[in-house]
């Protein structure tokens, strides 16, 4: 070894080396695979090396890898002892913003980098942070080295997912292919909402992995689920203009529209009188937020569809009782 220092006092140190000059206090060299340049141990609850200084922008221990052209590492932690279950690395003291715990500090115009890799394969995680001076170009992004940057950050707060330059607030990029997409878990029961872009770029709706709306890239009109094979206790639909006759359509503000803009329409709780089917009451249950009557307005146009058929059957009946009396 180079250098070893031991001791077995509280307050002293195995090794001490005081330079107040420009070289170094303590040097250790050596040329062995095994073998440490400088070894502190104690046999204590203190540091086997320690290092301070007492000089502004100074440090207190300095180690350089890469030296004479070699491929080597600054510094090395090792555990030596597979049931050890305390931290390898552990760094403390008051931190700030300015004045953080560890600091990486990348010496050219490039991203600082911490990286993640374990015996079970070649590939890698990585965590990049890099600034500049405009911050829409500054980064914080997550990579792995089979797929490219998984997550980026900029530093004026888009996030790109599967996006190395999101250029939205939250931008997500995803392959062809449902479960790659966007989605909503429900952890009480377990149940999914799913949103997907075809790669004819209309956008659709799964639930539990099924189709059950879809948005048109083109018109950006909305379509609902009504494939035959996916119903029973098919029907015709009752008579509807009697009831259409006793609809309420009115005008009225919401109350949380603080412009009080007109709108037209009708209430839930009357329709829900003469057309349970396309009213959805309160559940009572306020826990997860406002729980009002709602009311499905495309499932009027329908309404609108039956009760024209029904007038137009009261028009031809009647039609043909003019032709009957003209006849006469």
């Amino acid at each position: 070894m180079g250098l070893w220092g031991i001791t077995s006092g509280a307050s002293y140190a195995g090794v001490l080396g005081d330079n107040n000059g420009g070289g170094e206090a303590v040097v250790g060299r050596t040329t062995s695979a095994v073998a440490g340049a400088v070894v502190g141990r104690n046999d204590g609850a203190n540091a086997g090396v320690r290092g301070f200084t007492t000089a502004s922008g100074g440090m207190g221990v300095l180690g350089q890898g890469g030296s004479g052209g070699s491929n080597s590492s600054a510094a090395v932690f090792q555990s030596v002892n597979a049931a050890n279950t305390a931290p390898i690395v552990r760094i403390t003291g008051n931190s700030s913003i300015t004045a953080p715990q560890l600091l990486l500090h990348e010496e050219a115009a490039d991203y600082a980098r911490i990286n993640f890799t374990n015996t079970s394969g070649g590939t890698y995680w990585a965590i990049a942070g890099g600034t500049n001076a405009s911050t829409a170009d500054a980064r914080l992004n997550v990579f792995h080295s089979a797929t490219g940057d998984i997550l980026s950050i900029t530093g004026d707060g888009r996030v790109g997912i599967n996006a190395a330059n999101p250029s939205s607030s939250l931008y997500l990029s995803y392959p062809s292919g449902v479960g790659n997409s966007f989605k909503l878990n429900n952890q009480t029961d377990g149940d999914e909402w799913e949103m997907y872009m075809w790669s004819s770029n209309d956008i659709h709706f799964y639930f539990n992995g099924a189709d059950r709306a879809s948005i048109d890239d083109v018109t950006g009109n909305y379509t609902a689920l009504s494939d035959a094979s996916l119903k029973l206790n098919i029907r015709p639909a009752e008579e509807v203009l009697q009831r259409v006759s006793q609809l309420q359509v009115q005008e009225y503000s919401f109350l949380h529209d603080p412009d009080r803009r007109n709108q037209i329409g009708v209430l839930a709780q009357d329709a829900y009188e003469l057309f349970p089917e396309l009213v959805k009451p309160s559940s009572g249950n306020a826990t997860e937020g406002q729980d009002a009557w709602m009311v499905n307005y495309a499932g009027f146009s329908m309404v609108a569809i039956k009760a024209i058929q029904e007038l137009n059957d009261q028009i031809e009946q009647l039609k043909a009782r003019i032709t009957e009396l003209e006849n006469r």
